[in-house]
């Protein structure tokens, strides 16, 4: 309940402050979706593949729920914070030439977060755009696997986290206007970011000599080693964008 008070203030504070000022803020509501890979690295279909498409699968593919906040500095700036939560696409990671005898899953998750540059170009009733700036997320990569090892099944669930995803986002659109405060916007976007995670949690196991635990991964290169994830996805957005405030005139 505190946080909703809170919440509920700080809004109709900066509906007051906007109404009394030239300034104008917005809050975008919108969810895209990641269609093709970037950075897919080791996370590709071998082409030798019979069984399933030779196409590059990444882990940044999948569903990116959003929502942001911006300012315009002037008619054509402005600055711009946008959240996502990411529920990636399960993918094969090895493809099914590797998995004769089980399967291997990988899914990405995640909060990340996108403060950018937004540059507009206002006509009547249409504004495209263009935004660019760092992408920076606390993702998690979710991994299953099963065996067959002598008439005897094995399975195993382990996700790998921890550490600070680092990397950027741009994006290219158009506004329409629906009303005097409220605007439609569609969204091509691209985004990357590498993560080296230092922990892997292993929830589930009946692996001979493993156990249900947390290890810490070993820094630089050798044995038990981090891996490093290039996460990265083209996709679509859709959403509003809902306006507070005077645009400026400048």
């Amino acid at each position: 309940m505190k946080t909703t008070k809170l919440l509920v203030v700080a809004l109709l504070l900066l509906v007051g402050f906007t109404a009394s000022t030239n300034a104008q803020f917005y809050v975008k509501v919108g969810a895209g979706y990641g269609i093709l890979p970037l950075g897919a690295g080791p996370y590709d279909e071998t082409p030798t593949d019979t069984t399933n498409d030779p196409t590059a699968k990444g882990l940044g593919q999948g569903i990116y729920p959003n929502l942001g906040l911006g300012y315009m500095v002037n008619k054509y700036i402005g600055i711009e914070l946008n959240g996502y939560y990411t529920l990636g696409t399960k993918i094969d990671p090895y493809g099914a030439a590797f998995d004769a005898s089980g399967t291997r899953t990988a899914q990405l998750s995640g909060i990340f977060f996108a403060p950018g540059i937004v540059v507009n170009a206002p006509l009547k009733s249409v504004t495209p755009f263009a935004r660019v700036g760092l992408l920076l997320g606390i993702p998690q990569v979710k991994h299953e696997w099963t065996d067959v090892v002598a008439s005897t099944n094995y399975a195993a669930k382990y996700t790998d986290k921890g550490g600070l995803g680092i990397g950027m986002e741009a994006g290219l659109g158009i506004g329409i206007k629906a009303s005097k405060k409220l605007n439609v916007f569609i969204e091509l976007f691209g985004n990357t970011i590498n993560f080296r995670p230092t922990d892997q949690d292993i929830t589930e196991t009946n692996y001979p000599g493993s156990v249900v635990e947390t290890r810490t991964y070993a820094t630089g290169t050798g044995p038990f080693s981090a891996p490093t994830y290039a996460l990265g996805t083209f996709g679509a957005k859709v959403g509003v964008q809902i306006l507070f405030g005077t645009m400026p005139k400048k």
